[in-house]
């Protein structure tokens, strides 16, 4: 029960109303020489300095206070009735020098599951790579051609999968085609869902894999999201990504350790990828703006790990550790011998023209 000696008309809210909730902040303190002795917590401030936290999970418009564990004073009298609900948040005003209490305050938030890892991958990198925990990524799928593994793709919500337009190639018909989900190990499928239909970009060039991007629409919507079924979260913005950062991407597939032999697995492996810079120079038609450069320190064969249409993952901290498709696969590993690093596609630059693909196939069921 919070300490809270305020009119339950002002804070009307009932802590189990709240099923989600940002941090604790408290931003302002009623002891600080600028404050005169008041206190000020409200949401549009909170959102300006941090507005990554709330970009997946949008406030709800209610919000919870308590005092603040550490009291400081700046005299021996603090003053507690002076505390206002404003529409964001609360604001005290100190009386005859009596300086507020300070309370913290934390938002109710909707609930977003997407790029959430119930079993968290593997950061460090290993050469050769190696298995992923069962369903630490559960947004990773198997795109089969009569039920045979042909590509990685990545869940985007409940109907569609995104993946590259060279998955599917020439093989447009789309009865055989069918997408496996939630599963770790291919000899143990448990969810098949048949492809109703497949839109690659308009300016796919399959000479030169530009635009190497395509959209998937699965026959039937899935019904409920779990701890081994749940879809990721777009790369929105074009910012680069620090070089150091490890990025997770993961294939049914292996390289030997005397041999450039690229041999399927029945477990889900991954391997750890940096940004790079060498792609500009050896490859001719790359496009810093619309693909990653990536590769390894290690074993040049990490770089074989991920399907063709497997996704590029970087953690980055939202309200909590988020997992965010920031490319796809689309080619190096024929290259990889040679010590090339890998050219994948940027899922912001194809952001707008991903979510206009699947208004458009909603729209034309």
């Amino acid at each position: 029960m919070y300490t809270l000696l305020i009119l339950l008309a002002f804070f009307p809210l009932i802590h189990s109303q709240c099923n989600y909730t940002s941090d604790w902040f408290n931003e302002n303190h009623p002891w600080e020489p600028n404050s005169n002795g008041n206190d000020i917590e409200r949401f549009s401030l909170i959102r300006a300095r941090y507005p990554w936290i709330f970009e997946l999970t949008p406030w709800t418009g209610l919000f919870e206070i308590r005092r603040a564990s550490h009291q400081q004073m700046t005299n021996g009298t603090i003053s507690i009735a002076n505390y206002t609900s404003i529409r964001d948040g609360f604001i005290c005003h100190a009386v005859d020098g009596q300086q507020c209490v300070d309370y913290e305050i934390r938002f109710c938030l909707q609930y977003n599951e997407y790029s959430i890892s119930t079993y968290p991958p593997v950061e460090n990198q290993t050469a050769g790579g190696s298995e992923v925990h069962p369903h630490a990524l559960p947004w990773h799928v198997s795109i089969q051609y009569d039920e045979r593994h042909m590509c990685g793709g990545t869940l985007i919500d409940n109907q569609h999968i995104l993946t590259t337009a060279s998955c599917f190639q020439q093989l447009l018909v789309h009865l055989p085609y069918s997408v496996v989900l939630g599963v770790h190990r291919l000899s143990n499928v448990t969810q098949r869902v048949p492809i109703d239909r497949f839109i690659f970009h308009s300016d796919y060039n399959s000479v030169t894999s530009q635009n190497d991007i395509g959209v998937i629409r699965l026959r039937q919507r899935i019904d409920s999201f779990s701890d081994r079924i749940r879809p990721a979260w777009l790369a929105r913005s074009s910012r680069p990504i620090v070089k150091a950062k490890p990025l997770i991407v993961a294939g049914w597939r292996t390289v030997g350790n005397n041999t450039w032999s690229v041999t399927e697995t029945d477990e889900l492996r991954q391997t750890v990828l940096n940004i790079k810079d060498e792609c500009s120079t050896v490859y001719p038609t790359y496009s810093t703006s619309k693909q990653l450069c990536v590769g390894t320190e290690h074993s040049r064969r990490d770089l074989c790990q991920g399907d063709i249409g497997s996704g590029l993952f970087d953690k980055q901290k939202y309200d909590v550790d988020r997992w965010i498709l920031v490319g796809i696969v689309s080619y190096g590993c024929e290259f990889a011998h040679e010590g090339y690093p890998g050219a994948y596609v940027r899922i912001s630059a194809y952001y707008d023209w991903i979510r206009k693909t699947v208004e458009k196939m909603n729209t034309e069921k």
